[in-house]
């Protein structure tokens, strides 16, 4: 198990959010619950170095794997633009 905490930086110096995942690589599923049968993300951003914002999102699908590359392709926008957007 490890920690990853994403701090982005514009250009300018401005802090954008930054993204704190404890990644268990144990475990294809980390992030992510099924609820009825709906798979669930959950993950916190840290909107400034003083807050964070717990974040739970439904992905909408029934199936894993399509839930496990939604997870990666949102951490990796996440990580590459620094919001979740």
């Amino acid at each position: 198990m490890f920690w990853v905490l994403i701090n982005s930086f514009k250009e300018d110096s401005t802090m954008r959010q930054a993204l704190a995942i404890r990644v268990d690589e144990t475990n294809p599923d980390h992030h992510l619950w099924n609820n009825h049968g709906i798979w669930w993300i959950h993950y916190t951003l840290h909107p400034t170095p003083w807050t964070q914002k717990r974040v739970r999102q439904n992905l909408g699908t029934r199936s894993v794997e399509e839930a496990r590359r939604l997870r990666d392709a949102l951490f990796a926008r996440i990580a590459d633009r620094g919001v979740a957007s």
